[in-house]
């Protein structure tokens, strides 16, 4: 009994081993056959002034600093010259900038209710200007410290400070390379080119989200919301009257809530499988452009701030995410949605249709 025990054990193991590895080639092959099929650019969105409200375009171009008009301009606090964002201060989503290039004017406008009139200012300073204009050296994002120009223009700060009631500057990017924030892995680091570099952006110059990453999000906030038993996708505080029935109606804008730069999608692909890519390519042929993964972009509740009215809610989208998108073991506290993106050229150009090619995965660590 025993013998025949052993034999059995001896022709079982191999029968493990290949079926392991049967898995392991399947796993693999619907891996590489998602990185074979192209995705598309579906919406490209800028936000020229970091934390107040995004435009989308159709066409950008875009330097090593992230896309052309992209997080340039930054409100900073009048005596630290520490970043403002919409992080504290929700109503700042409101703010509208307009760009016309014809004029080389930034408009900026804010809601009709508070009565405040709009302003400009010039889109692309030119070096005669910038050389006119105040360098300051202490404006601080985080924990990193760059330089900007300030705005040679009283009524702008004026305005801005009494809306956001609070005196405030508005500065525009200075000559200084500002870093790249970590985290990244050491072997994704030593492929960025060596003037990486990004403008206002918390970290990274170029924000790529998927378009099924982002319903994946709704269908999930769908079922926080729409139950009024406990179940494993409930937040608290639980959601009530106009702000339900906005997200059941599936208008949770979770694009601008969550400000990505570039937008992709497939027909039939699959949400969060942007996290495993390592080199994607815009374009084809001639025109083709490469752009390397830096990280999964860990988020703050910047995403609770709606769009369109300004208000933070506690609950979701962030806690949501919390349920299921920390899996990230170097931001082991904040929920992931979207790639960070570092051009590998100093100049390209992105537009909405352009084919988007996955050329390499990554292989970071993750929390399964």
């Amino acid at each position: 009994m025993l013998a025949i025990l052993i034999v059995l054990g001896l022709l079982l193991v191999p029968l493990g081993y290949f079926f392991g590895l049967f898995r392991f080639l399947v796993d693999k092959l619907s891996l590489k056959l998602e990185t074979d099929e192209d995705w598309v650019i579906e919406d490209l969105l800028i936000h020229p002034i970091k934390s107040c409200r995004g435009i989308f375009i159709g066409e950008s171009g875009y330097s090593s600093e992230g896309l052309d008009y992209d997080r340039r301009w930054l409100i900073v606090d009048a005596e630290t010259h520490k970043f403002v964002t919409a992080r504290e201060l929700p109503s700042l989503v409101l703010v509208t900038p307009s760009i016309d290039k014809a004029s080389n004017k930034l408009h900026i406008s804010f809601p009709e209710s508070v009565g405040l009139d709009s302003f400009d200012i010039p889109l692309d300073p030119t070096s005669e200007d910038l050389v006119a204009w105040e360098l300051a050296s202490d404006v601080t994002i985080w924990k990193s410290t760059t330089d900007a120009y300030i705005i040679p223009d009283p009524l702008a700060h004026s305005r801005l400070s009494t809306y956001l009631d609070r005196p405030v500057l508005l500065v525009f990017k200075g000559p200084t390379r500002r870093p790249l924030r970590l985290p990244s892995d050491p072997e994704t680091l030593a492929t960025f080119p060596p003037d990486a570099r990004t403008a206002f952006s918390d970290g990274f110059p170029i924000l790529l989200v998927n378009k099924r990453s982002i319903e994946d999000v709704e269908q999930k906030v769908i079922l926080s919301v729409e139950n009024e038993e406990e179940t494993e996708w409930s937040v608290k505080p639980r959601l009530e009257g106009d702000i339900k029935e906005k997200w059941l109606a599936g208008k949770g804008d979770i694009t601008r809530r969550t400000r990505g730069n570039v937008i992709v999608g497939k027909k039939g692909g699959k949400p969060w499988v942007e996290e495993t890519w390592g080199v994607i390519q815009f374009g084809q042929g001639q025109e083709a452009q490469k752009m390397i993964v830096a990280s999964p972009c860990g988020r703050c509740q910047l995403p609770n701030v709606d769009p369109e009215t300004g208000i933070s809610n506690p609950s979701v989208p962030y806690k949501t995410m919390t349920r299921y998108r920390r899996v990230d073991p170097r931001q082991k506290y904040n929920p992931c949605f979207g790639i960070n993106v570092v051009p590998t050229v100093g100049k390209g150009v992105l537009k909405v249709g352009d084919k988007v090619k996955v050329k390499s995965l990554n292989n970071w660590p993750r929390v399964e």
